[in-house]
């Protein structure tokens, strides 16, 4: 049921922001062709409803193949997802369940509390409150679990990783990458 209401909430605002820069479009081309006489144009814009229209149906359409790639899904109803680079996500079920899929997980989760991302590692704590970490090669999809903190600032200096400071939990990450910006332009 979730996911039928997020999928109806999102289609409905692929239709406000298409008709929105559809009408940004239509005023653009309005003003150059005023500026430039050009005939191909204005034989297109005499009719500003079917221009408005047919512009809206082709942005509306790319709005919705954008929603389901890589860099604009963020997950519907219960389901939210991080993309973090390499075809890699961070991807959390009911709120609750944050996980990975690194290489020997495929077929199962690998359940993480917080993460930080640096160049191609994501690293952080696999539950709140412990000391275990992992590294997470995201070119190879290796992962590496350490069980110390004092071994984890030793594979950080080496790997040069984010300090535990940096960690965050899916919540603040999902907010920090999709709230903002991509909330109020893309679906």
């Amino acid at each position: 049921m979730e996911f039928l209401i997020g999928f109806i909430f999102e289609l409905i605002k692929i239709g406000f922001l298409a008709s929105f820069y559809a009408f940004i479009i239509l005023v653009v081309f309005r003003k150059t062709g005023k500026t430039k006489l050009s005939n191909w144009l204005n034989k297109r814009l005499k009719n500003r409803i079917i221009f408005w229209f047919i512009n809206g149906i082709f942005i509306s359409i790319s709005l919705f193949i954008w929603l389901f790639s890589y860099w604009g899904e963020h997950g519907i109803g219960d389901y939210s997802r991080i993309p973090i680079g390499n075809g890699k996500e961070i991807e959390q079920i009911d709120g609750s369940w944050t996980y990975i899929t690194p290489r020997g997980h495929q077929l199962e989760v690998f359940t993480i509390y917080s993460y930080a991302i640096n160049g191609k590692y994501c690293t952080g704590k696999t539950k709140e409150g412990t000391n275990n970490y992992y590294v997470w090669n995201l070119i190879t999809n290796d992962i590496q679990t350490v069980n110390s903190k004092n071994e984890y600032k030793k594979l950080s200096k080496q790997l040069n990783l984010p300090k535990e400071e940096k960690f965050l939990n899916f919540r603040k990450g999902y907010s920090k990458h999709w709230i903002g910006w991509r909330f109020f332009m893309l679906p």
